[in-house]
């Protein structure tokens, strides 16, 4: 204690905009693909995107994470950023003909 290495410490307006700011520049954040992917088959969300225990209690907040939706902050990796948008996705898809699933629901307790 009192010795920690502050010297890698996240500064968003300096090294780790700029290691962020190349990051982007080598991914194809342009194409869409994987986004279209990720809604093929879909039917409907839950909203709100709150599901509740039998005691009231929240258990998962799914719109908690909709700040993700937003442009990604020089703070953190786009490819991370952009796997979360991907991620947040959620409600009730049908993967083939008869073949239905539920995505984006983690339950904690």
């Amino acid at each position: 204690m009192g010795n920690e290495d502050t010297s890698m410490s996240a500064d968003p307006s300096g090294h780790t905009a700029e290691s962020m700011r190349r990051a982007a520049e080598s991914l194809p954040l342009s194409d869409t693909t994987d986004f279209a992917d990720a809604d093929r088959g879909f039917l409907i969300e839950l909203k709100p995107g709150v599901v509740t225990g039998a005691d009231g209690k929240v258990v998962w907040d799914n719109d908690s994470y909709s700040y993700i939706q937003g442009t990604c902050p020089n703070s953190v990796h786009p490819g991370l950023w952009r796997q979360a948008q991907l991620m947040i996705k959620q409600g009730l898809y049908e993967v083939t003909p008869g073949i239905y699933q539920i995505r984006g629901w983690i339950c904690r307790t």
